[in-house]
């Protein structure tokens, strides 16, 4: 099955999403009018939201309210078009363009919210652009964007990730990032 997931780049309003999946013909499968936690995860923050947009795809929307990330997955055959429908409605990045960003950005805001969307929206499967990217932010200078960088690498569980995070674990300034470090050694795959 075919996926593609896009962070909103900037503010999204969920019920100017749900406007516009409603004139596009799109099915709510959510069974409310508002986001629901995700997979009953209620204490994670994190909130969804899906719509059946065509007979084999699937559009869901997932608002993390602790990293404060908004993204949208497309799921199945239409995910192309869904996608180029989408873009020319809202300010959408995938990886590709979070790892740009990254490069330009140099605040630590931005590298920060960057961090997180990447560790949203990037490939489910090992990616060495994204590993790069993660690793030299666990390195920054400033304890936000290394913490944002430890959070991306725990979103992604890549077992690739447990080195960096050991030697963040072992040797970082901040002993609330090595603990955060060490315990999302222990969720990686």
């Amino acid at each position: 099955m075919t996926s593609n997931r896009l962070a909103f780049d900037g503010e999204i309003d969920f019920y100017e999403l749900a406007r516009h999946g409603r004139s596009a013909g799109w099915t709510p499968e959510t069974p409310s009018e508002h986001p629901v936690p995700l997979r009953g995860a209620a204490q994670s923050g994190a909130f969804e939201f899906i719509w059946k947009a065509g007979a084999s795809t699937r559009v869901r929307f997932v608002h993390d309210t602790v990293t404060e990330v908004r993204f949208i997955e497309i799921l199945g055959d239409g995910t192309q078009s869904v996608t180029d429908h989408l873009s020319t409605e809202f300010n959408l990045i995938d990886y590709q363009a979070c790892l740009r960003k990254m490069s330009e950005e140099r605040s630590e805001t931005s590298q920060e919210h960057l961090l997180e969307a990447l560790g949203a929206i990037s490939p489910r499967d090992f990616s060495g652009d994204v590993y790069a990217a993660i690793t030299e932010a666990l390195q920054h200078e400033s304890p936000i964007v290394r913490a944002a960088a430890v959070s991306a690498a725990g979103e992604l569980s890549w077992s690739e990730f447990r080195r960096p995070l050991q030697e963040t674990a072992d040797h970082d300034p901040d002993p609330n990032l090595r603990a955060f470090a060490t315990n999302t050694i222990f969720t990686l795959k």
